[in-house]
């Protein structure tokens, strides 16, 4: 059993083929030996290598589950979208990276073009929340270093009290108890 499925070309007759005119704004950079570094995101630096087909997906700072979950999350978009095929996603070669194979195409499509097009709409996408925490540690930051007059108190406005926090003074407090008894056991197995 077959099945036959009929494409419909929207084109007008008549129409000049023009290809559409797209301008996309990312933070990118060309190296000496060709490759696109897109450095756009906080968590993740992208580095396209057209020489040898492949997209590589670095971590900026370190690994962190925010990290791989971005990388995962980008190279999911990538997939989605037709432009990576997922059974070339693994782990890099490089710590906290992973990368995926640039697939060749018969079309008259650049698919380097294809590919920093798409990161373009990935970061439009992950703009706004890694924005969000942006302004979230303005806040904090903000919140710790210049408090309101209400979170704030001037020395010597708190009271002092005969017990305060949570480690005894005594001699022989619970928790000096267990370290005397964890570095005694250490002691006598020398």
């Amino acid at each position: 059993m077959s099945i036959k499925i009929k494409v419909k070309d929207d084109k007008m007759p008549g129409a000049p083929q023009e290809p559409p005119k797209t301008k996309v704004k990312l933070d990118i950079r060309k190296t000496l030996d060709g490759n696109f570094i897109i450095q756009d995101h906080p968590y993740i630096d992208i580095i396209i290598s057209p020489s040898k087909n492949k997209i590589l997906v670095l971590s900026t700072l370190s690994m962190d589950d925010k990290t791989y979950y971005t990388q995962n999350k980008y190279l999911d978009f990538l997939y989605k979208r037709g432009v990576i095929d997922p059974s070339t996603i693994q782990a890099g070669n490089i710590y906290a990276s992973m990368e995926a194979a640039i697939p060749q195409t018969e079309e008259k499509v650049d698919p380097i073009e294809v590919i920093i097009f798409s990161t373009a709409l990935f970061m439009d996408n992950e703009r706004p929340s890694f924005e969000y925490e942006r302004q979230m540690r303005r806040e904090q930051d903000d919140y710790l270093t210049d408090p309101e007059e209400e979170d704030s108190t001037e020395l010597g406005e708190v009271p002092q009290k005969a017990r305060q926090g949570s480690i005894g003074t005594a001699a022989y407090s619970i928790n000096k108890h267990y370290n005397i008894a964890y570095l005694g056991e250490q002691k006598e197995k020398k």
